[in-house]
């Protein structure tokens, strides 16, 4: 403000001191002054309107920094959200991964479970007729159970490993039962000792007649055959006093089973 008075200053000694004219007139001069005055004032206006816009472009950048350092801050927020979403979205990509190679092996053990299910049901539903009385007895609900195609996988798996084991077992073991055969055309009530589950001896309670007894073959509709052998009285009495501890353990020779004269179980 104070270098725009100075310059009015001279502007005016220049004017005041510059030689007159013999043909100037004091209303040239008088223009003259009006026209310093009006540039004067032009310039005061332009210095006038140059502080505001400074004052004005000042208060701008303060806003404009402001603005800066938000954008900064959202961009930088964001950046973090979008890793943050892309690890998430990894990790959800893995589980799924995982989660689909579970199924699949889940479902590749059904299959496998299903197949040695359907085995198992062929198998015993073939055999079970030429089981032992006993064992058919103790295991009749596990294999209606196995046999059952309402049934759950898991439940008919589970009775499948139970039929197995009670097998196995009853194959290493000797068993005594009481059951009814059918001798010659007659029912009796007679002592059964099975050696495992292939061959079984018998006696009837008054000791008339003893003998053996084994599976019957696929061609016929017999669960067993049973054979009257009275020469082997000696050796399967002498088998049954073992079994029941009536004397001590000695080995006994047992005879083979014949091919003819087979009697029906009932």
């Amino acid at each position: 403000m104070q270098c725009n008075l100075l310059i009015y200053m001279l502007l005016l000694l220049v004017f005041l001191t510059a030689p007159v004219r013999a043909e100037s007139s004091s209303l040239q001069r008088s223009e003259q002054l009006q026209r310093t005055d009006q540039l004067m004032a032009q310039k005061l206006a332009l210095d006038k309107a140059s502080a505001e816009l400074s004052f004005n472009w000042q208060k701008e950048q303060v806003s404009l920094l402001q603005l800066k350092a938000n954008y900064q801050a959202e961009r930088q927020l964001l950046q973090l959200k979008l890793h943050s979403a892309g690890a998430q979205s990894d990790d959800a990509v893995l589980r799924r991964q995982s989660l689909a190679k579970e199924q699949a092996k889940a479902e590749q053990t059904t299959v496998e479970y299903q197949t040695l299910l359907t085995q198992g049901v062929a198998s015993f539903t073939q055999s079970w007729p030429l089981l032992p009385e006993p064992l058919k007895r103790s295991q009749l609900q596990e294999y209606r159970q196995l046999t059952n195609e309402k049934a759950e996988l898991a439940q008919r798996l589970t009775a499948l490993v139970h039929l197995l084991e009670a097998t196995n077992s009853f194959d290493q073991t000797f068993t005594l039962d009481k059951q009814i055969l059918k001798l010659n055309g007659q029912d009796w009530q007679a002592e059964v000792l099975y050696l495992g589950l292939a061959k079984a001896l018998f006696r009837l309670p008054d000791g008339s007649h003893v003998g053996m007894g084994i599976p019957a073959g696929k061609t016929t509709t017999d669960t067993w055959h049973w054979q009257v052998n009275d020469d082997a009285q000696e050796e399967i009495n002498q088998t049954f006093a073992i079994y029941l501890q009536q004397q001590k353990a000695s080995l006994v020779t047992l005879p083979l089973f014949a091919q003819g004269g087979l009697h029906e179980k009932e």
